[in-house]
This record gives C-alpha cells, sequence and structure tokens, in this order.
C-alpha cells in the first residue's frame, strides 16, 4: 500500500526459496524415487522412436501462437500441450546457441500461466535476473529470431527493453525485479491505470551483497566453528568441516559462502560471530583482503573485545608460488582443507598449523 492506496504487485517465488523436500525416510525414498521414462502417447507425441526424447514431430498450438493474446481461447489441455511443445522449442533453440537451459525449463508451465492469465504488455512482468526468459521471448513474437539468441546483432540473453514492448524492464542482474515492479505499480497508481497488475518473478538467485550458509553445524556440538570462505576456497572448506567433524564428535562446524566481499554481509558476519567459538575466514587473496574487512567490522561491532571469539584470516602468502598443478599450488600457499583443519585444531589446541 502507497499513500494509502494499493499497489499492485505480486511476487513469485522460483527455485530453492519455492522448494519443500521432506527429511528422514520420507524425503529420501522422494530423492531416490526416479520418473519412468516418457514415452509417445497420443496426448503427446514425441516424434522420432518410441521412447526416445527426440521432441514432438510438430508443433501446431506453439506455431499459432504470434502474440500472447493468441492463448486465450485454449483449453487447459491445450496449455499443457503448448507447454510441451514450448519445451522442446526451447531445447532445439539452446541446443544450437548455447545459453541458460536449466532456468528456462523451469518456467515453461509457469511461463504460459502467466502471458494465459495476466494481460501482457499492459500487465508488466518482469523477471528476476531474467536468464530464465527464453520461453517469454518465444511467446511474445521472437520465435522465429531464437537461432539468434546470444549472437552479435541477434537476439539478447536477458529481457531488454528496445527488443520488444514485453521486455519492460531491462534485467541480467539479480534483486532488481521487487522494487521494479513496484516502481511501476506507483506509477500506474498516480496515472490512475484501470489495470495495475506488475508481477517481480523472484529465482533462485541470492540478493547482491547476501552470503549463505551451505552447511550448518551439526547438533550436540560443544565448541562450534565457522569457517567463512570467499570464492574458489569453498569446496576446502567444505571438506575441512567434514574432516573437523568426523575427527571431533565434540565439535560442529558451520561453513558459509561470503559471495561479496564488498558489500559484506554484515548481517551473515554478526550471526557467525555471535554463534561460535571460532572464525575463519578463507580467501584466495593477499593481505588486507577480505579477511582483514572481516576483521575491521569485528572490531568495531565489539566481538573481539571479551576474547571469547577467536579469529584467523587465510590468505595467500606474500611469496612466489612455483608453477604446479592448481591443487599443488594451493598447497604452496597453504590453503587446501588440510591446513584449514590445521588452522582450527592450532585454536582449539588440538595440533599445530601443517607446514607451508
Amino acid at each position: 500500500m502507497v499513500a494509502g492506496r494499493v499497489v499492485g504487485v505480486v511476487v513469485i517465488a522460483l527455485g530453492a526459496w519455492a522448494l519443500v523436500v521432506p527429511s528422514g525416510s520420507e524425503g529420501r525414498q522422494q530423492r531416490r524415487r526416479r520418473r519412468p521414462v516418457v514415452r509417445s502417447t497420443s496426448e503427446f507425441p514425441m516424434g522420432g522412436t518410441t521412447g526416445y526424447y527426440t521432441g514432438p514431430a510438430s508443433t501446431p498450438l506453439l506455431d499459432a501462437v504470434k502474440i500472447p493474446a493468441d492463448m486465450k481461447q485454449l483449453s487447459s489441455g491445450e496449455l499443457k500441450q503448448l507447454a510441451h511443445e514450448l519445451r522442446w522449442e526451447v531445447i532445439r533453440s539452446v541446443s544450437k546457441t548455447g545459453g541458460h537451459l536449466g532456468s528456462s525449463l523451469g518456467v515453461i508451465e509457469l511461463t504460459v500461466a502467466l502471458h494465459y492469465v495476466f494481460e501482457a504488455p499492459e500487465d508488466r512482468i518482469i523477471w528476476d535476473v531474467s536468464h530464465q526468459c527464453y520461453p517469454h521471448k518465444i511467446l511474445t513474437g521472437r520465435r522465429s529470431r531464437m537461432d539468434t539468441l546470444r549472437q552479435q546483432g541477434g537476439l539478447s540473453g536477458f529481457q531488454k527493453r528496445a527488443e520488444s514492448e514485453y521486455d519492460c524492464f531491462g534485467a541480467g542482474h539479480s534483486s532488481t525485479s521487487i522494487s521494479a515492479a513496484l516502481g511501476m505499480a506507483i506509477g500506474k497508481d498516480q496515472k490512475r491505470k484501470s489495470r495495475n497488475h506488475c508481477i517481480a518473478i523472484i529465482g533462485d538467485v541470492l540478493p547482491i551483497g547476501k552470503g549463505r550458509v551451505v552447511k550448518r553445524h551439526r547438533a550436540g556440538g560443544a565448541r562450534k566453528v565457522a569457517l567463512l570462505a570467499l570464492g574458489t576456497r569453498l569446496a576446502a572448506a567444505l571438506e575441512a568441516a567434514k574432516d573437523l567433524e568426523d575427527r571431533h564428535a565434540d565439535l560442529s562446524v558451520t561453513v558459509a559462502d561470503a559471495r561479496f566481499m564488498k558489500p559484506l554481509d554484515l548481517d551473515l558476519v554478526r550471526a557467525l560471530a555471535a554463534e561460535n567459538d571460532v572464525l575463519v575466514t578463507i580467501e584466495e587473496n593477499s593481505v588486507l583482503g577480505f579477511g582483514d574487512y572481516v576483521l575491521h567490522f569485528l572490531a568495531l561491532e565489539g566481538f573481539l573485545d571479551s576474547g571469547d571469539l577467536k579469529v584467523r584470516p587465510m590468505v595467500l602468502p606474500d611469496t612466489f608460488i612455483e608453477a604446479a598443478t592448481q591443487f599443488q599450488q594451493y598447497d604452496q600457499a597453504g590453503l587446501n582443507a588440510k591446513h584449514v583443519v590445521g588452522t582450527v585444531n592450532k585454536l582449539i589446541d588440538r595440533a599445530k598449523v601443517p607446514a607451508i
């Protein structure tokens, strides 16, 4: 609500934000269960030899949809068939040009539903990041140009306002769709537009400036350790966490992916510092980088005053690293999993850091 009036913004969450997987045995069985191979049927003719994913031999419904308005009279069964044809059109297009296949396949039915229910371009459909907009492009008059996708002079891989009136917002980065939709809705409201539907579709891309916890500490750990990685050392941090918990039954390890140095995710750093006894930052960078930025923030926040929190930054040494395999170079730098384990062990008085 803005200035006492209702503003029409719809937010749709996709991917990890909308996924719920049962825990325990039920969840394991669900994850293990595999769907049988889909074979050609009269309802969904796959084309080619029966049993192989070769796509429909023809796409009569998709051929008839030049703009979204052409979908309005389709029945629910025909919409299902249209989604089937659209899915294979995306696969065929991306197989020739490359591009964001998985994200686009994940929104096939949603895209059909959005254009069936809403009245684009009067209703504004905004894709966050918009790497999942290939089905949207096909249904909005650009099917014949999909073979130019991401090519010089061709279709953009994202929404592009200059490309189509159906692309109301030029995207390509995350976390912008809600604010854009709100601004458009307020504008429509101020102009007293009779229709005011602005739809923001949020994917599972994390907001800019926000990190994520990729492994939470296990229950029952008497001592808690947080490994905060930036960039390439996340895998080493996860490996180290497993090793540490395997070795020490009373130790519980959280692993977080910082994702950004600037802006620093202050809430994430705050939480890790408050909930753990040890915090180790790990980065493929030199002194005065991410780790020092975190230390500066912790000092200003008073987390280092009591001495309860032990903090160590792990960085590239200021030495020449000889040519070798990547793993061997990380070994020279002291940034592999065993070095993370050694750093934590030293902080909990278990052992010494391995020599570099």
